[in-house]
């Protein structure tokens, strides 16, 4: 077996050793089953649903307190990490930092308080390697519902090195987590800035000006179908295969893409919509990202199919269909939606009929306007691309070093 990483910091030599989380750790207990109630200023109570998918931090958007009376024993502190248990979400730790305050940990996570002459983060970050991942696959789904408790995570084993040699490798993945922090936050903040641009461009708190830097005309209004019709054209024979989702964060995109699988059957989509380049297509299936469903704009060559739960649409070129897709991106047309809509139908999904779906009233600029809008849009949409690529590109050193330098 091996026993060394296929890369190390220069002067240790010694062989790594095989231990356990059991074996690491001083306890591994339950956490306290309370209800969460409002947030007392002091005390603060973290469920599975408060660390981070990708980060495994503390969020603190939706800060609550643990009701009933409190006991020490449910504090989590320095040396703690905590083991999601059960769910979807099995598997998913968290290391406790002092910034996040005092905190108590709800029953559905397992505390191991690692010991002293072991380093907790470099315990924290074997359970971000594929191989901790693939481990949690397999033991999670031996009783059926997935699920670990605390005498099968004692029992999840790695090598590891002397604690001189745990500290450097913790400390330098600390650096690469900061980086990856920072750049994260870059990205987050070009996406908030779109968020809010949209907002003041759409309701016109912004304007642009034409190349001379004279005023644009007044924005008129009308309705979407003044310039746009519903498609209708199906699939016929089974002859597009290329069946595409519309999802409210990544847009129109290959089911078997989006779901690394083909989920429609492929026998059955002789009725669903061809869509060609430039398309519209609205999603009526609600969401935290898309409120009352999203509205895209089809970017590939390629035609492909759509559900027929899906309304489709084509604009003509009166309009900037960029300008109009952006438009979408904004909530400046959640209104309509919202009082044309019947609410009481479903509540995942908006019923609204295909005729007062056209009805909607869209802000009209000059067509100049319009396309300096979209070019704007555009060109940050490139900044945001590029700064994420950055991310992935850091996400992926990441993975890779922590391949090479654990055993």
């Amino acid at each position: 077996m091996k026993n060394v990483p296929d890369l190390r910091f220069f002067n240790f030599k010694e062989p790594w050793k095989l231990t356990t989380l059991g074996d690491v750790s001083e306890s591994l207990s339950y956490g306290m089953n309370a209800a969460a109630t409002e947030y007392d200023g002091v005390n603060k109570y973290i469920r599975i649903t408060d660390i981070d998918e990708k980060t495994h931090r503390y969020n603190p958007e939706n800060i609550v307190s643990p009701l009933g009376e409190l006991s020490d024993e449910y504090l989590v502190g320095e040396n703690d990490i905590l083991f999601a248990r059960t769910g979807a979400s099995t598997g998913k730790t968290y290391l406790y930092s002092s910034d996040d305050g005092k905190l108590y940990y709800a029953g559905f996570l397992i505390k191991a308080h690692i010991k002293s002459n072991v380093d907790a983060k470099f315990v924290f970050y074997q359970t971000q390697r594929e191989i901790y991942k693939n481990w949690v696959k397999v033991m999670s789904m031996r009783s059926g519902q997935p699920g670990i408790n605390s005498s099968e995570y004692a029992t999840f084993s790695f090598l590891i090195p002397s604690l001189k040699e745990q500290q450097k490798i913790s400390a330098f993945f600390s650096l690469i987590d900061k980086k990856i922090e920072k750049q994260r936050e870059k990205v987050e903040a070009l996406q908030l800035y779109k968020k809010g641009m949209l907002q003041k461009v759409y309701s016109q708190k912004i304007r642009f000006k034409d190349d001379d830097g004279q005023e644009f005309p007044n924005w008129k209004y009308d309705t979407l179908g003044k310039f746009a019709n519903k498609i209708t054209k199906k699939n016929k024979n089974g002859k597009i295969t290329n069946v595409i989702s519309n999802s409210a964060k990544e847009g129109l995109i290959a089911q078997r893409d989006y779901f690394d699988k083909d989920i429609a059957n492929i026998d059955n989509i002789d009725g669903y919509y061809v869509l060609e380049q430039g398309d519209f297509v609205y999603n009526p299936r609600k969401s935290t990202d898309a409120p009352y469903g999203p509205i895209n704009k089809y970017l590939f060559k390629d035609k492909g199919v759509v559900s027929p739960l899906y309304l489709c649409f084509k604009v003509s070129k009166s309009i900037d269909s960029d300008f109009l897709a952006y438009y979408f991106k904004s909530d400046r047309w959640y209104r309509f939606i919202y009082e044309n809509s019947d609410q009481g139908a479903r509540h995942d999904r908006v019923s609204i009929k295909d005729s007062d779906f056209f009805k909607m009233t869209i802000p009209i600029p000059e067509i100049k306007e319009q396309q300096k809008i979209a070019n704007f849009f555009r060109t940050l949409d490139k900044k945001i691309q590029s700064e994420q690529t950055k991310l992935n590109t850091l996400t992926e050193w990441k993975k890779g070093l922590l391949q090479k330098m654990f055993v």
